[in-house]
C-alpha cells in the first residue's frame, strides 16, 4: 500500500499511518501478520485521504493500488502473463487462492451464471466488500476483456456477491 501511495504519502498521512499501527517509513520493519482491526483502521485513513466524501470510493482505490503495487514486484510481474493466459473464467475460479496470498481466512466461490458471466461470492463484510472490488477491477483487466464489469450484488450476512460480467 505504501508503495502504491507513491507522492499521495504526505508527512501528514504518514503520522495517521503510524499512529493507526503502520509505520510507513522505507525500511520500517512490518510485523508478520496484522490482526484485521488494525488493518481495517489503516485502510480507513488511506480511504479518508483518497476519497474524503465518499469512504467507500476510497476503499475501491485502495483496492486499485494495491494490486497495482503488488504486480510491479517479483511475484507480480512473474504472474502477469499467468493471469492473462488463463483467462477470466479461471481466474475467477482461483480466487480463493488469490486472495489466500494476503490472508488465511479468504474464502471464494466463483458461479457460472452464463457466457461471459459470473456469481463470486467473497467472505468479506463491511468496507472490505468495496476494497475487493477494487482488487478485482483491476485483476481481472489482466485478462484483456474488451469490457469489463464488477457490481456489488448482495452483501450481508457472511459476505458479499459479486456479479462479474465481460466480453
Amino acid at each position: 500500500m505504501v508503495r502504491g501511495l507513491g507522492t499521495r504519502l504526505t508527512p501528514d498521512l504518514a503520522q495517521r499511518l503510524a499512529d493507526a499501527g503502520l509505520d510507513p517509513r522505507p525500511g520500517a520493519e512490518l510485523p508478520p501478520a496484522f490482526e484485521f482491526d488494525r488493518w481495517a483502521r489503516i485502510l480507513d485513513v488511506v480511504a479518508k485521504e483518497l476519497s474524503p466524501a465518499d469512504l467507500a470510493a476510497g476503499h475501491h482505490q485502495i483496492g486499485e493500488l494495491i494490486t497495482d503495487a503488488y504486480l510491479e514486484n517479483f511475484i507480480g510481474r512473474a504472474l502477469k502473463p499467468v493471469i492473462s493466459l488463463i483467462g477470466m473464467r479461471r481466474a475467477l475460479g482461483r480466487m480463493r487462492q488469490n486472495f489466500r496470498v494476503a490472508n488465511n481466512y479468504s474464502e471464494a466461490t466463483a458461479t457460472d451464471v452464463a457466457p461471459g458471466e459470473v456469481r463470486l461470492w467473497v467472505n468479506e463484510t463491511g468496507m472490505m466488500v468495496h476494497f475487493y472490488r477494487g482488487i478485482l477491477t483491476r485483476g481481472l483487466l489482466l485478462t484483456s476483456p474488451k469490457s469489463l464489469s464488477v457490481e456489488i450484488e448482495k452483501t450481508g450476512g457472511d459476505g458479499v456477491t459479486y456479479l462479474v460480467r465481460w466480453a
